[in-house]
């Protein structure tokens, strides 16, 4: 599998542009982990995601004048063997509502299939209903708990899994 192999082609609504994360988009990452996420990552956690060969990472730009933030979302995974693993789903508060995340997921869904992926996997926090409800609307299924999972809050996690035909 080639690096091309996962570089995002999605058209997205008019003002959004998806294309792969570099590290210069740390600074603005960290502004949406900020803004969105109860314990979010840190620049090291960033750092060190794009410097695994395994790992990939896509950005939403927001091309407006009159846009309230630059990046409108993000989406983090790995791709071990046959396995696509699912890090991070972000929106910024500003573009949510947008259906940005389920567009990203299924563009990622789509390149696995493509690549024949044989699943897509992910942690998930109990209590986030949202997400939840997002990833089971895609098909993904409970395959398993993490107990005490997060550090902050050593809230446990539910292993979803999206089995593709790969």
């Amino acid at each position: 599998m080639s690096e091309e192999s996962f570089t995002p082609t999605l058209a997205l609504p008019p003002g959004f542009f998806l294309r792969s994360a570099d590290l210069d988009d740390i600074d603005d990452l960290l502004e949406v982990e900020r803004l969105s996420q109860g314990a979010p990552w840190t620049r090291r956690v960033f750092e060190k995601e794009f410097d695994l060969e395994f790992s990939r990472a896509w950005v939403v730009e927001w091309e407006s004048d009159g846009a309230p933030c630059r990046l409108a979302a993000y989406l983090v995974f790995w791709i071990v063997h046959d396995e696509v693993h699912v890090l991070n789903v972000v929106v910024h508060p500003q573009a949510r509502r947008r259906g940005l995340a389920v567009m990203l997921l299924r563009h990622l869904i789509a390149i696995s299939e493509r690549e024949e992926i044989a699943m897509l996997s992910l942690e998930v926090r109990v209590s986030n209903e949202a997400a939840q409800s997002l990833y089971r609307g895609l098909g993904f299924i409970p395959i398993g708990q993490r107990a005490n999972y997060y550090a902050d809050n050593h809230e446990d996690a539910d292993v979803l899994a999206l089995l593709l035909s790969g």
